[in-house]
């Protein structure tokens, strides 16, 4: 048995849902969800301090099973108090019975670890393509969505579908407003985008552009009118905006895992994306994809 534990925005959930999702496909395990972190009580600081982040992969067509509420209870205190030794030390008595999880943090990750254990908790972002590239296809299917789009986004696919379309994100929201979150995370300038909007100009045919962001009042207002773009206003949930964009043909991502993962679910063989060079201010991209890399400094 294989879990994994579900937290953050919509992004990093999807890394999250796709590492632990090739694991099981890879080792013939049952893959578990904790995602107690975004719901009930324990999921209201994230609604506090990051304004939709909700619990969000009950939207598509995955495997829906859960870890049950004693075990993440457990596991929680677990966390909180850091005694990882202790539940592993339990975990190995209690393996064959399945009934206490061996603990792993991202940072201590070893592949091999899978074959040692046979019930295994992962706490992680799990943020690195190549933990799940082998099963891309099996993902996608499982990543589409149950429900249909509303009226509005759902004309918006008909017309991203009848051209040659173009995904801008911009990511804002609180990694602008927070100072916190400002000493970490790197905004993406402008000029990195007018740079990949011309590229794609240059090597796509017709392009029409469609910019996402959480912030689109302020694009709207610094977007230069000689470069023609469709602006997606913040109607409909985050979920149809991110499918949108990984139906696109190509796309242009900000440093945010919302337009990596919808970059990736694209499906065009021929898609062109072009990702920033600097992820957080200490972290670069690792480009592993065959994506182009622009400066975004």
């Amino acid at each position: 048995m294989i879990v994994v534990r579900i937290y953050g925005g919509l992004g990093n959930q999807i890394f999250q849902y796709s590492f632990g999702k090739a694991l099981s496909l890879n080792s013939g395990r049952e893959l578990i969800l904790d995602h107690s972190p975004m719901i009930g009580k324990r999921g209201e600081k994230y609604r506090k301090t990051y304004k939709g982040f909700y619990y969000r992969l009950n939207k598509y067509n995955i495997d829906e099973k859960y870890l049950n509420p004693s075990q993440s209870n457990f596991i929680n205190i677990i966390r909180k108090k850091k005694l990882y030794k202790l539940i592993n030390n339990i975990a190995v008595l209690s393996d064959k019975k399945k009934l206490i999880p061996y603990y792993i943090k991202e940072e201590y990750y070893d592949p091999s670890v899978i074959n040692k254990h046979s019930f295994i908790y992962f706490d992680g972002y799990w943020q690195d393509f190549n933990y799940f590239s082998d099963y891309i296809k099996e993902i996608r299917k499982n990543l589409t969505l149950k429900n249909e789009l509303d009226c509005y986004n759902n004309e918006l696919l008909k017309e991203i579908k009848s051209v040659n379309s173009v995904s801008i994100h911009f990511i804002r929201g609180i990694k602008v407003a927070d100072n916190k979150h400002r000493k970490i995370f790197h905004q993406s300038s402008m000029n990195y985008f007018f740079k990949a909007y011309d590229y794609i100009r240059e090597k796509v045919e017709n392009p029409k552009f469609f910019i996402f962001s959480n912030g689109i009042d302020w694009i709207k207002k610094n977007w230069p009118k000689e470069k023609p773009v469709t602006f997606i206003d913040n109607a409909g949930p985050d979920y149809e905006h991110h499918f949108l964009m990984s139906r696109c043909n190509h796309n242009i991502v900000d440093n945010s895992t919302f337009s990596y993962t919808a970059a990736y679910l694209n499906a065009n063989p021929q898609k062109i994306v072009i990702a920033p060079k600097i992820w957080t201010k200490k972290k670069r991209f690792n480009n592993s994809n065959s994506w182009i890399i622009m400066d975004n400094s």
